[in-house]
């Protein structure tokens, strides 16, 4: 287990470092893929408990507040604000909510 977390650390590291040096969409593009990949492993540790992270709103999600945070300048942060407020609201809902998927699945009304 040490062994696999120093050979990440050697290659992660350097790419987070080059990622932040230059930085802009190199560095956009590095956050995307570290939020997917975790957005993923989230899941899967969820369906081990029975809750369900819903994919279809997470990764649209997800792209847009990285893309709204890299298009947005520094002075309108209220945009990013917005978009963040809406993702905790998803949280809030089906995550934390814990709709459990045989209740979900048994229910006749969509919220």
């Amino acid at each position: 287990m040490l062994k696999t977390r120093v050979i990440s650390a050697l290659i992660f590291v350097p790419v987070v470092l080059l990622a932040t040096y230059f930085g802009g969409f190199v560095f956009a593009a590095l956050m995307l893929a570290i939020a997917l990949i975790g957005g993923y492993e989230f899941g899967k540790m969820l369906e081990a408990n029975a809750y369900r992270l819903l994919p279809w709103i997470y990764y649209p999600v997800t792209v847009l507040l990285i893309v709204m945070a890299q298009l947005t300048p520094v002075n309108g942060g209220v945009t990013v604000a917005v978009a963040f407020l809406g993702f905790a609201a998803y949280l809030t809902l089906f995550i934390f909510g814990k709709i459990h998927i045989d209740e979900a699945a048994d229910r006749k009304s969509v919220v």
